[in-house]
């Protein structure tokens, strides 16, 4: 096809495609227009310096570049046989020397934001602005599609020279260079098959991105701001250490940008926590098989991934030099067009392979045109670009220094979080050029500042009763106070003064059965008052009470009793059942009442201190055995005496005991009431059940203060509730929009964190109005908390770590369990000889504020309703049924969404050719597992997927609502669901697509994006942006999206309707 005016028209470089994308997927934003500014010293002729650029238009096909997508097959870019460059001239002579950086730095921030329509070349603009009499500022700008820095630079040096022979009076003699259509040819050409096997084998095993924890997500459904320019903020390397740098790459053989690349993958693994870390790395490459390459202008770089695998004990200079060498031998493929590695990894389609992006500049320097003698003096240069990714990486070298220029994305990255990690980077710099044979485990990013920082957010303390056990705190109530109503159960109240007779007398009892100091006493009890008198008995006796449910299977009921070495169970004749009836005491409180109701009521003489044991809480193990955590006085008094601090409760407030005796927070609820004088209220198990019966049962008790976990919350409905003043939430993440519901004037909510290893509660957060995401908050008094890396060293703000948990809440450890006592419980480097860390298994972050986030764990525990839950407990009983030859079980949303999870899903492979029966495996599950551990599904799979590592690939198996509701999705699909499926059909070659087909899964890309758009437009005659496929990636949710936009049409009577006609590649460029 021979268009009028055109040179000619060719496909684009694969990361021209990559750019094109996203710049039509974000066209407000100012990526992707790249600036180069000068100082001009000497007279400056405008006319000659805008024909000095003319002549290089003509010489170079890609200034007179322009890009076409819409109603063709496949992008294009567009040659013009002459394109006119516009230079505007300002004369800024009158401005304040003082004033001219910022008034520039507003002119340049316009001029980004104003962008280019690709489609209308040029793509390049020239301003000269007057600052003095013989001072001029010159800055060319051009859309990065175009060229990289180094043609940039090339094409100055290039216009000046011209300038200069025009000034001289001398003709130019210019003839074509080499087309930048012979490097596209050139990449276009190579075997990608080859290239698709290295690239599987370097990322092998690599399933996500490598995003620092202090990135925000990024918001689909938010509205894209007007005018969006990421800001950025700049690190000067000194001199020295640059020198340091280069002088050992000379020794070493390592380049400078192995060894920057390997500084900022230290500060990657450090803000990730990962030993594995993938960012992108941006490339030069002029291949010497283009003839002319070398005097082409044009885009020569691409975007790849980068991949760095740490051993901890390598030195850092050793993992720079095996960076180089990995690099090297992918330097064959870096032609590899991104998308297309992308999916050649094993990271799901649609989501980032890489967040951040590094480029060092292997130029002579921005600063190389001032070096050059001619007509005009050329000074100070500075080359500025932006990018899309959440943050970016620029190195520019500048005479001796490097200037590390680190832009982001505001809308994911905060201000205070890059000037950090500008500190952290700076640390890392120092440490590979000063002490390059630092092993890596050794490498600290953290500054002193924030080590002082975050030292001074650990902990804090406070008075407290330390000399007191916790019945002599509930002594101290009935003292005070004994005709006050200690428990409500009911139409039954005690009083303090009864509470503290009924366990005297059934203390001495104990007592008389040989329950002294350390003897573990077994509680098989319902939701009654006895079980307070009960708890109380047995810490009166000088023993430490053990809780089990009743409703919990018999097996693991011994299981626990002989690991606890109870000889002694109190219980009654309703909940005995599935008690053992050898080997232990039994007191049932109804049958043998005569036998201690008899004795003196007043209080045994004290046996035990704050150091003793008070309960013990047995908790699911990752081994398929429960393990009993032992938890003393001390912690527990601590305990009451920051709920009395923080919540302020008293004699007239009514605590609800919600929570199952068997869990820790049955015992914060005990001590909240007891501890404050309050009244505890009982209520039966169907009572306190999330729901309506739970929300009457606070209205009618007119109930104060409640702990509840927020998943069983949010399943009562939502209610007035003027009584209720104190709302404490733990056990899960908090959702900010569960807070909304249920706050009200007068009600205070706070968030709550603890394992029970450290006494039920370690940290606390009051949740505002304006909280978001509710963190888990500061320590309690007399808690220390650090936050560490695999090396055991504090890390900053930010950045992921695991919770270590310190103070006097510190539970002694495991029963019986000294390996795993001595495996979770470690020295504290910092605190006092003999101080103790508990290992959380919590990933967390410090916030800005001082307060943590929790972000995960470490290991295979999850949480369903608030109840922590080891799924290799639950998988060690699976597979000891012969039908099952492997398992997996993981923790998901019942509705299929990627929410809280709320329920346990088995996936099993049968053994030989048995098949998965889901009700015999539950029923063999339930002989020793509790109702709340068991799976709610099973789903049957010939295997478990695996990633290329071999790891389980979790994202791989399938949610059992998708599987349940397969077909039933394909036949309950709208018309225009329907025309979506035909129409992404066709731009996929794929067929049969449902409502819940993924547009990215399947195949798609941001070009094929591009497609869908625009025949999206000529279906509907509608404007739907790019991002509207990424947002919308399901057939129904682009469906919805197509409908929204259709109705917005049908309210604007001024739209103007498309004509939708394809007019081909001719007409877009006339």
């Amino acid at each position: 096809m021979t268009v009028p005016g055109v040179d000619n028209i060719y496909r684009l470089s694969y990361m021209q495609e990559g750019l094109l994308s996203h710049s039509l997927a974000d066209p407000r934003a100012a990526f992707y227009v790249d600036q180069v500014e000068y100082r001009l010293h000497g007279p400056v002729d405008p006319d000659l310096l805008l024909a000095a650029w003319q002549a290089l238009t003509r010489r170079h096909a890609v200034l007179r570049t322009s890009f076409h997508w819409e109603d063709i097959k496949q992008p294009v870019q567009v040659v013009r046989e002459h394109v006119e460059v516009p230079m505007e001239i300002l004369d800024w002579r009158d401005v304040p020397t003082a004033e001219l950086p910022a008034r520039l730095e507003q002119r340049l921030r316009a001029d980004r934001l104003q962008g280019f329509d690709v489609q209308q070349p040029p793509l390049v603009r020239l301003t000269l602005i007057r600052t003095g009499d013989e001072d001029h500022t010159f800055v060319l700008r051009y859309h990065h599609l175009l060229l990289d820095a180094w043609s940039a630079l090339m094409v100055l040096d290039e216009a000046f020279a011209n300038y200069d022979t025009l000034a001289a009076g001398r003709e130019l003699e210019t003839g074509p260079a080499t087309s930048f259509h012979e490097y596209v040819g050139w990449v276009r050409a190579q075997d990608l098959d080859a290239a698709r096997q290295a690239w599987r084998e370097a990322l092998r095993g690599v399933t996500d991105s490598t995003t620092p924890a202090w990135i925000r997500p990024a918001e689909g459904d938010a509205p894209e701001p007007s005018g969006r320019d990421n800001p950025e903020q700049v690190l000067h390397v000194p001199a020295e250490t640059v020198a340091a740098l280069r002088e050992l790459g000379r020794r070493r053989e390592v380049t400078l940008g192995s060894l920057l690349q390997t500084c900022w993958a230290l500060v990657l693994r450090a803000h990730s926590g990962r030993d594995d870390v993938v960012f992108g790395g941006t490339l030069s490459s002029r291949p010497s098989d283009v003839p002319g390459v070398e005097q082409t202008a044009g885009l020569f770089i691409n975007t790849l991934p980068v991949r760095v695998r740490f051993d901890p004990a390598r030195s850092v200079l050793a993992t720079a030099v095996a960076l180089q060498h990995e690099q090297a031998a992918l330097r064959r493929y870096d032609f590899s067009p991104l998308e297309q590695v992308q999916r050649w990894s094993d990271v799901p389609p649609g989501l980032p392979l890489f967040d951040t992006i590094m480029t060092v500049l292997n130029l002579p320097g921005v600063g190389v045109l001032h070096r050059r003698s001619g007509a005009v003096e050329i000074r100070d240069g500075q080359y500025r670009y932006r990018t899309n990714y959440p943050l970016s990486v620029l190195v520019i070298p500048e005479g001796d220094r490097l200037a590390v220029r680190v832009g982001y994305d505001p809308r994911r990255v905060g201000d205070d979080a890059v000037t950090r990690l500008l500190g952290h980077l700076a640390t890392v710099v120092d440490t590979v050029a000063t002490r390059p044979d630092t092993p890596v485990r050794d490498v600290d990013v953290l500054t002193d500042a924030e080590r002082a920082l975050v030292a001074g957010w650990s902990g804090t303390s406070a008075p407290y009763p330390d000399a007191a056990t916790v019945h002599g705190l509930v002594e101290e109530q009935a003292d005070l106070g004994g005709d006050r109503v200690a428990l409500r159960a009911g139409g039954e109240s005690v009083t303090y003064r009864d509470l503290d007779r009924r366990a005297n007398q059934l203390a001495r009892h104990l007592h008389g059965l040989g329950v002294g100091p350390g003897t573990p006493v077994g509680l098989c009890l319902g939701r009654t008052p006895e079980l307070v008198v009960a708890m109380l008995a047995v810490l009166k006796a000088g023993g430490y009470f053990v809780a089990l449910d009743p409703d919990h299977p018999p097996a693991r009921l011994a299981d626990i009793l002989a690991d606890a070495g109870v000889a002694v169970v109190v219980s009654d004749r309703r909940h005995r059942a599935g008690l053992p009836r050898a080997g232990v005491e039994t007191v049932l409180l109804d049958a043998h009442r005569d036998r201690y109701a008899g004795l003196p009521d007043d209080r045994l003489p004290a046996t035990v201190g704050p150091d003793d044991l008070a309960y013990s809480i047995y908790t699911s193990g990752s081994t398929g055995r429960p393990k009993g955590v032992l938890v003393p006085h001390r912690g527990l008094c601590n305990v009451v005496a920051a709920q009395r601090a923080l919540f302020g409760l008293g004699p007239d407030d009514r605590v609800l005991q919600w929570a199952s005796p068997t869990f820790d927070a049955s015992v914060f609820d005990v001590a909240m009431a007891l501890g404050a004088g309050a009244a505890l209220h009982l209520a039966p198990a169907e009572r306190v059940a999330p729901g309506p019966d739970l929300r009457d049962l606070l209205a009618t008790e007119r109930i104060t203060a409640l702990t509840i976990t927020p998943s069983a919350l949010a399943a009562v409905p939502v209610a007035t509730l003027p009584e209720l003043r104190l709302l404490v939430l733990a056990g899960e993440a908090l959702p900010a929009s569960l807070v909304r519901q249920w706050r009200a004037p007068g009600r205070r909510v706070f968030n709550a964190y603890g394992p029970t290893e450290a006494t039920i509660w370690v940290s606390v957060h009051e949740c505002g109005p304006e909280d978001e995401a509710p963190p888990v908050g500061r320590p309690i008094p007399n808690v220390t908390v650090r936050v560490l890396d695999a090396a055991g060293r504090p890390v900053g703000v930010g950045v992921p770590g695991e919770l270590h948990v310190g103070g006097v809440g510190l539970a002694r450890g495991y029963a019986g369990r000294p390996d795993l006592t001595t495996q979770r419980f470690v020295p504290d480097p910092s605190g006092p000889p003999g101080a103790r860390l508990y290992r959380t298994g919590d990933l967390v972050r410090w916030t800005e504020d001082g307060e943590l986030r929790f972000l995960g764990r470490t290991d295979q525990q999850v949480k369903v309703r608030g109840l922590r839950i080891e799924t290799g407990e639950v998988e060690a009983v699976l597979r000891r049924h012969d039908d099952v030859a492997d398992c997996a079980v993981v923790a998901r949303a019942s509705d299929g969404s990627d929410g809280t999870p709320d329920t346990l899903v088995a996936y099993v492979v049968p053994a030989g050719a048995a098949r998965v029966d889901a009700e015999k495996l539950l029923a063999h599950c339930a002989q020793v597992l509790p109702e709340y551990m068991l799976p709610g599904a099973v789903v049957p799979l010939d295997r478990l997927p695996l990633t290329s590592s071999g790891k389980l690939d979790v994202r791989a198996l399938p949610s059992p609502r998708d599987l349940a509701g397969e077909r039933a999705a394909q036949a309950e699909m709208t018309v225009t669901e329907q025309a979506v499926a035909t129409l992404w059909g066709q731009v996929l070659q794929v067929d049969g697509l449902g409502p819940d087909g993924d547009f990215f899964a399947l195949g798609g890309t941001s070009i094929k994006a591009t497609q869908v758009v625009s025949r999206a437009r000529r279906a509907w005659q509608v404007e739907l942006p790019i991002r509207s496929v990424f947002e919308n990636r399901t057939v129904a949710a682009f469906a919805a999206a197509v409908e929204q936009a259709l109705a917005a049409e049908m309210d604007d009577d001024d739209q103007e309707v498309q004509d939708g006609d394809d007019q081909g590649v001719g007409a877009a460029c006339h």
